[in-house]
């Protein structure tokens, strides 16, 4: 009997033991699902959206530079004109590479990316219409007025000094598209580094959709 009640008594503490670990792994499992949550929410809080709108889009280098919104200083607006001179330069080459010339900076335009451009561009321009706010396959990619551009930063977009990576937002695609800016610290403009991300496919308007 004696014996009967000592198996009872240590099988009683042992269980208490696996009860006080259990607790202790869902309080941590609590805790831990918190800490995730609020980090999530700190990360979701610092991601900027910012919009850049034009009442009319400029058609040459110098209607650019005059209009009230160009700032060289202010990195969204120059991913904005960034958009805007490869639009024009749909219609016309010349004056979408001079737009193009004034927002790079002191790099100019390279055959590289004047061929690629000419590669992705030449057939159409609603890739670049995409990235105007209300342009959408639906309708044929015909954005709203006023001309809108929507761009987000994310908590990382700084990490590296003096260059910054902005993402596009585009009524054809299910994520933003990147671009990258380079800072000149001795006068604080901003220019276009790589923008190549804005010329990647998009889905193709309804009205060319054989499948639609």
């Amino acid at each position: 009997m004696a014996l009967l009640d000592d198996l009872l008594k240590r099988l009683g503490a042992a269980a208490k033991g696996v009860l006080h670990s259990g607790a202790v792994k869902v309080k941590s499992g609590i805790s831990n699902g918190i800490d995730s949550a609020v980090k999530n929410a700190k990360q979701k809080a610092s991601v900027k959206h910012k919009t850049v709108k034009f009442e009319k889009l400029p058609q040459n280098a110098e209607e650019m530079k005059a209009m009230a919104n160009f700032d060289q200083k202010d990195e969204y607006a120059v991913a904005a004109f960034t958009v805007a001179a490869l639009l024009r330069f749909v219609s016309d080459q010349e004056d979408g590479k001079a737009m193009l010339s004034v927002l790079k900076g002191p790099e100019a335009v390279s055959n590289l990316e004047l061929q690629m451009m000419q590669e992705r561009l030449s057939d159409s321009d609603y890739l670049i219409r995409s990235y105007f706010k209300g342009a959408e396959p639906a309708n044929d990619y015909k954005p709203k007025d006023p001309w809108t551009v929507e761009m987000v930063e994310y908590p990382n977009s700084r990490d590296i000094e003096n260059y910054l990576y902005l993402y596009v937002v585009s009524g054809g695609a299910d994520n933003p598209r990147q671009i990258q800016l380079r800072k000149k610290p001795s006068t604080g403009e901003w220019f276009i580094w790589v923008f190549q991300g804005l010329l990647m496919d998009i889905r193709i308007p309804v009205s060319e959709d054989k499948w639609a």
